[in-house]
């Protein structure tokens, strides 16, 4: 029995807590939507909602966690994979196998893979769906992560290529994602019908109920004044939320609190550390940036200001843009109100332990 508090994705529809809404939004547009976008931060349930959402649709259905590709080929083969997938589902594998690209290994068999006969398998994929008045929809979870392989031309190209393939797309580094679903004129996304769906943190109300309940499920008792605690300290990320239920079924309420920060530490400092891997000349830079916004929120000329004094170098505003985006583009930190603050309470208190030690 899955509940609440198990740390994984959720798969099926009665382990879903909320975004009942979202969830719903996602199976009616796939019906005619060729695109859709799912948006939110870290953490708040994109990749339970699409999964449950593969569950439920009524069309053949894969997905691919784009995080795990690490050049081109693995790319453009995990693709020809899912295709595959499909083909299968709706029974027509054997009928157009020697539309295969040849590049990738399947069944044991390595063949050469070319973009042209990526584009083939899907026309002829589609092609078939065409005649058969049916639809597939393939879930690409971080999709954004694919645009350094020129994933997001490879999936316009797709989608102008079929009229029978959906496309649902998550991404939770938010600039980097904006840009790929075509919010800059130069994204090969730019000016195509999609949908767009927003993933929020949970209000206070839910992120109690969810809690209650998860503690139900679990038949454990909880004390309403440490949920309340819990809730104003992760700031309704389901995420966290989860992590201190999971632990709170095994510790006290205090240490279950300790113990999400201890793992937020540990989490935040590999994310950080794999967006600063080409950015080694300015670490030190993103560093004190993001220490100096866990300790308060910062207008630019403040972080300027700090930066110049901690530095001892004079930092141009060109240059300080270049950071501050950069920086926005990872969803690392936010802007609103011409405050630049860190959006996610657990990853601000971890910044500020993890970069306080240097």
């Amino acid at each position: 029995m899955i509940m609440y508090f198990d740390p994984n994705p959720k798969e099926r529809l009665s382990d879903l807590f909320n975004y009942k809404k979202e969830l719903d939004e996602i199976l009616s547009s796939a019906e005619h939507e060729k695109a859709i976008f799912i948006k939110g931060l870290r953490r708040t349930g994109k990749t339970s909602l699409m999964k449950v959402a593969m569950n439920e649709i009524k069309y053949p259905s894969t997905y691919i966690d784009a995080r795990i590709y690490s050049n081109r080929t693995e790319f453009l083969q995990g693709l020809v994979k899912s295709f595959n997938t499909l083909t299968q589902q709706v029974g027509i594998y054997g009928k157009i196998k020697s539309h295969l690209p040849k590049e990738v290994e399947l069944s044991g068999v390595r063949v050469k893979l070319t973009n042209e006969d990526l584009y083939d398998y899907a026309k002829e994929l589609d092609r078939y769906l065409q005649s058969s008045k049916k639809r597939a929809v393939l879930f690409v979870d971080e999709a954004q992560r694919t645009k350094r392989f020129d994933g997001d031309a490879v999936f316009a190209s797709l989608y102008d290529a079929t009229k029978n393939l959906c496309f649902v797309f998550s991404g939770s580094e938010i600039g980097l994602f904006e840009d790929f679903s075509g919010a800059s004129s130069e994204s090969p996304f730019y000016g195509r019908a999609k949908r767009i769906i927003e993933i929020n943190p949970l209000l206070n109300e839910k992120s109690l109920e969810f809690l209650r309940q998860g503690f139900i499920q679990a038949k454990k008792t909880y004390k309403e004044e440490e949920l309340e605690e819990a809730v104003e300290r992760l700031d309704g990320i389901i995420g966290w939320l989860t992590l201190y239920g999971h632990y709170r079924s095994s510790f006290s309420h205090k240490k279950s609190l300790e113990q999400v920060l201890s793992d937020a530490v540990k989490i935040t400092s590999a994310e950080f550390k794999e967006f600063l891997k080409n950015k080694q000349e300015a670490k030190s830079r993103y560093e004190l940036i993001m220490y100096g916004l866990s300790e308060r929120n910062m207008q630019w000329s403040e972080i300027k200001r700090f930066l110049e004094i901690e530095t001892g170098t004079n930092i141009s505003d060109g240059r300080l843009y270049e950071y501050l985006k950069n920086l926005m583009n990872y969803s690392f930190i936010d802007e609103k109100e011409g405050q630049y603050l860190i959006p996610d309470p657990v990853m601000k208190e971890a910044f500020k332990q993890e970069l306080g030690r240097k």
